[in-house]
């Protein structure tokens, strides 16, 4: 039963293990973020949260973005459209013939 539970935990054991070095290496920033706040330490804990899930997320949102526009512009090429897409002073994408068939 012991060496069963053990088998159970010992999957945690790194994750946990970089979370402590992670929360005492970021400790002395969430508390001058928390004096420049005015004492608030829930409020800088949530202001750094938010911010490194930004940090995260964004360039995430990015390059999924990115890629969907690549992938839509090899698939156009593949079916032998041979269109290319670009984009307006607006953003919005344009297809244009490569040559005409």
């Amino acid at each position: 039963m012991v060496l069963a539970t053990y088998r159970i935990i010992q999957r945690f054991f790194m994750p946990v293990f970089w979370g402590i070095i992670i929360a005492v290496a970021v400790e002395p920033l969430v508390g001058r973020m928390a004096q420049r706040l005015g004492g608030g330490r829930k409020m800088a804990a949530i202001l750094f949260a938010l911010v490194v899930i930004a940090a995260l997320v964004i360039p995430s949102v990015m390059l999924v973005f990115s890629s969907i526009d690549t992938v839509q512009s090899l698939f156009l090429l593949w079916l032998g459209a041979c269109t290319m897409l670009d984009r307006d002073s607006r953003g919005y994408l344009l297809r244009k013939k490569c040559l005409p068939r």
